[in-house]
């Protein structure tokens, strides 16, 4: 329940991780909803979701590859959440948008 929990506060939404072609035309293309979903569960500024998209499609090889190795929606959702940790690493101010995420989530629990 934590990995979904945290899944959907990052804006992985069931529909979302249903929707595996959706993302990876996002990812592909560094915009489209699941990036403004997630820059929202980041509280990116819209000035700040090109860098996020930019950074995401840098990094699509290994988020696509967690996508794909998954074998359940759990799987899926963690995968993908150690993907985006990892693409997200390179850019200190979206690690620290991430680590605040994560700490708004821990809090509401």
């Amino acid at each position: 329940a934590g990995v979904e929990a945290e899944s959907h506060a990052l804006g992985l939404t069931e529909t979302d991780l249903a929707n595996s072609r959706a993302i990876e035309t996002d990812l592909a293309r560094g915009e489209g909803p699941f990036i403004d979903d997630l820059a929202q569960a980041l509280a990116l500024s819209k000035d700040e979701v090109p860098r996020l998209g930019a950074q995401l499609r840098r990094h699509r090889a290994t988020l696509l590859g967690a996508m794909r190795q998954s074998a359940s929606p759990t799987a899926y959702a963690e995968g993908l959440r150690e993907a985006l940790e990892t693409a997200l690493a390179e850019d200190p101010g979206l690690t620290g948008r991430l680590h605040a995420a994560r700490a708004r989530l821990s809090a509401a629990r």
